[in-house]
């Protein structure tokens, strides 16, 4: 789903220590992308959360299960980062906070830096209509994509949209659940129904402060529902043979006002259209690979997207003329450029992980890091901000549990 962010005003200077050990962080992260989601013991499975021939009964959701496992949430669902903003013919940095992207926004262009993971994310509105609720088509890319093994989405390599989030976790026994979301940001669902199996599983979100809080996952039947405490749903298939991420996600989702958007999906369960309940819609064109090369709307806008010789969105073209080109080494976006050639932000990288940016306004930001003895996340990190001062920053105690080992 679409961001929501944050602009506080950036957190009170700390004092700043000797710099840390860019290097030994950057490995620990590179680790961090190749285990991608097996990061407990071996025992995530990427895309398949269902059972093959399932049963067609659903979960019971008991009251007693519900109320033995609420708890109250540990996160408000924000991180430490650095965001930079795209307005007009202008680029606005900070420091400050960013949140899960548990929400629709209706427009966005904005590059973010999660500081906890040392993760470069890029989020760009290329579409949206609106019918009562927002419907966005916002692309995200990540420089750290635990998605799937092959890291394979609907805009190529590390790239995906706000309607491809899914279900993931175990299976055999069924204990955990994760619901992920294109930055890969991901929300923590711990079951709560007593079994292990599929048919009687239901799970709880209850980490976070955020519109899930409360949440379910339970198996209707023929597939997953999700319930958050305001009544709104989101509907999964069942997927247990699943090779990427667009084919276990959402094929509806309903509102607190029981508004419904339909996601038609294609056989191979690629997003085809975006629809509303009063009929407004954006379409998808897909090439050989399964990439989206086109978007448009029922109002005339459209997107169409290329790609490079690697897999990667190298360029997108929008009808109001903006224009966006992509650089990478590797798998690692190092530059995005507007239309007129101008270069946005230039990105430096160690092993994987983000350690400098260079933006068109002339701020420069570079980042020290100190990774948590796991190599899975960063306890702290030393910000240099644009006016050479430094903020040392604490950010481990914003990660998730699941990745804490707690």
């Amino acid at each position: 789903m679409g961001l929501v962010h944050d602009d506080r005003e950036p957190d009170t200077p700390l004092m700043v220590p000797a710099p840390v050990q860019v290097e030994k962080a950057a490995r620990r992260s590179a680790t961090q992308t190749v285990l991608g989601w097996s990061l407990i013991a071996g025992t995530i499975i990427a895309v398949a959360v269902a059972m093959k021939n399932a049963q067609p009964h659903a979960a019971r959701i008991r009251a007693e299960d519900v109320a033995r496992a609420t708890i109250p949430p540990r996160l408000d669902g924000t991180h430490p980062c650095v965001f930079a903003t795209v307005e007009g013919g202008g680029i606005r940095t900070q420091l400050g906070r960013c949140a899960t992207p548990v929400s629709q926004q209706m427009e966005m262009d904005r590059f973010e830096v999660d500081l906890r993971y040392g993760v470069f994310l890029l989020k760009q509105t290329d579409l949206a209509v609106a019918d009562g609720v927002p419907v966005p088509l916002t692309r995200t890319y990540a420089s750290q994509d635990w998605g799937t093994p092959s890291h394979i989405h609907a805009f190529g390599l590390n790239s995906s949209h706000n309607w491809d989030i899914a279900p993931t976790g175990t299976r055999w026994p069924y204990t955990y659940m994760t619901l992920m979301f294109p930055d890969s940001d991901f929300l923590y669902f711990r079951r709560i129904s007593a079994g292990t199996g599929f048919a009687d599983a239901v799970y709880m979100h209850t980490e976070t402060a955020t519109p899930f809080y409360g949440a379910t996952i339970a198996w209707n039947g023929d597939g997953w529902t999700l319930r958050r405490a305001d009544g709104s749903e989101m509907q999964f298939p069942e997927a247990y043979a699943a090779k990427n991420l667009a084919q276990c996600a959402a094929y509806a989702m309903k509102d607190e006002a029981g508004r419904v958007i339909h996601l038609e999906r294609g056989g191979q369960r690629n997003l085809q259209e975006i629809r509303t309940e009063h009929g407004h819609w954006i379409r998808f064109g897909y090439d050989d690979d399964a990439r989206i090369t086109q978007a448009e709307d029922d109002a005339g806008g459209f997107a169409r997207y290329g790609y490079n010789n690697d897999g990667l969105l190298a360029w997108v073209v929008r009808a109001s003329g903006k224009e966006r080109t992509y650089e990478y080494q590797g798998a690692l976006m190092t530059a995005v450029l507007n239309e007129q050639g101008r270069v946005l932000v230039r990105n430096q990288y160690l092993s994987g992980t983000l350690v400098r940016q260079d933006f068109a306004n002339g701020d420069s930001y570079t980042y020290d890091y100190e990774p948590a003895a796991s190599g899975q996340y960063m306890e702290r990190v030393v910000v240099t901000l644009p006016d050479q001062s430094q903020q040392q920053i604490q950010v481990s105690d914003t990660v998730p549990a699941f990745l804490r080992g707690q």
